[in-house]
């Protein structure tokens, strides 16, 4: 049997090795990796068993495409593909995100707001033929989930997964889009509604494609809670997930389903399964014990993430990486369902052994 359909089992529960794991580096790491090896393909040195593919990037000028809804600012800005002006802050790649709706109140506003073309063929030229060419190569294959430079090519890459909450907030801005929900209800609606009807579609395309996971994501947990309340999210976006899900599995059924949110999620991980959710992501130990949450529901779900990006492998030593590392698998000893990962890209921070270590785990678990 093909590695690759033994790591598709472990995933699925039916095994417990061998161990999948995945990773993505930030630049300062991908330098560091540079120095060491001499070249920056570490997917293929670390022969990572997971592997991303992405779109074609757009044709359009966002500046053209949005310049109806862009202030001069704006328009001196970097702006993504959703007219989205990226503003730098402080903290390595993140960005504060300034939408083109967050003056707009009006839902005929949100119906005349263009969205990204990624469903325009162009954007999928080649790619059917890199995830079936990654499947030859026994790799199991998701939409990319990071932007950015695809190794060895020079070529800018985008992130187009399901997330519903995030693509509509960043459009007018987080405490609009929470402030909506009780008291502009229609612009709300509208807004969900239109980037959920473009996700649904997504969706198809991607398992039309043949992606053997499906990356659906909405960050709403904050360190100790959710950040807006679980009868909240049962009503916003609980529903708009599901008409995803939906959406992918009736174009293939065996298309497994990954949700991500940071944060302490628990209250919702019900809420999550019952809508169709297959492997949660990325369980912070800094916010829910990977522990007490696999005890809970590992017999419903599978596991992706585990290994804090926030404590352990920033600051932990390699003896401390390799104890999450057992500890985690040794939970799911006889079970499986566990892709070993950091819980985030791996920041500045983390030193390049402790990564190094967790991939020295998961290949070596029995």
């Amino acid at each position: 049997m093909l590695l690759r359909d033994e790591y598709l089992k472990t995933i699925r529960r039916e095994q417990d090795s061998p161990v999948p794991y995945f990773f993505c580096l930030c630049q300062t790491l991908v330098d560091q990796f540079r120095q060491k090896y001499g070249h920056t393909n570490y997917w293929e040195t670390y022969d990572i068993p997971l592997r991303e593919v992405f779109l074609k990037p757009s044709k359009l000028d966002p500046k053209l495409v949005f310049s109806a809804y862009l202030t001069e600012e704006d328009k001196k800005g970097v702006l993504t593909e959703w007219g989205v002006r990226l503003e730098p802050s402080s903290t390595a790649h993140f960005s504060h995100m300034v939408g083109p709706l967050r003056h707009s109140e009006s839902v005929r506003d949100v119906e005349a707001l263009p969205l990204p073309d990624f469903l325009e063929d162009y954007r999928w030229e080649g790619v059917p033929e890199k995830i079936a060419a990654l499947k030859r190569q026994n790799k199991i294959v998701f939409p990319g989930i990071y932007g950015g430079l695809d190794i060895g090519t020079n070529e800018l890459q985008t992130a187009a997964f399901m997330d519903i909450f995030e693509s509509s907030w960043y459009l007018c801005g987080l405490d609009k889009m929470l402030m909506d929900f009780y008291c502009n209800e229609a612009f709300a609606e509208a807004l969900l509604d239109k980037v959920t009807a473009l996700k649904c579609a997504l969706a198809e395309k991607w398992t039309q494609a043949g992606v053997d996971i499906l990356i659906t994501a909405d960050d709403v947990g904050a360190q100790n809670s959710l950040f807006m309340s679980a009868d909240m999210y049962r009503k916003w976006i609980k529903p708009r997930l599901i008409k995803v899900i939906r959406a992918a599995k009736a174009m293939n059924p065996d298309v497994l389903i990954f949700y991500h949110s940071d944060g302490n999620i628990w209250d919702i991980i019900p809420d999550l399964l019952e809508a169709g959710v297959e492997i949660l992501n990325p369980i912070q130990p800094e916010c829910m014990d990977p522990l007490r949450v696999m005890e809970q529901y590992g017999d419903r779900c599978s596991f992706w993430g585990t290994i804090g990006t926030q404590t352990t492998l920033p600051f932990g030593s390699t003896a401390d990486v390799t104890q999450a590392c057992l500890s985690v698998l040794n939970a799911r000893r006889g079970k499986g369902g566990l892709v070993l990962a950091p819980t985030h890209l791996v920041e500045p921070e983390v030193p390049l052994e402790n990564v190094e270590t967790l991939v020295r785990v998961a290949r070596t678990y029995h």
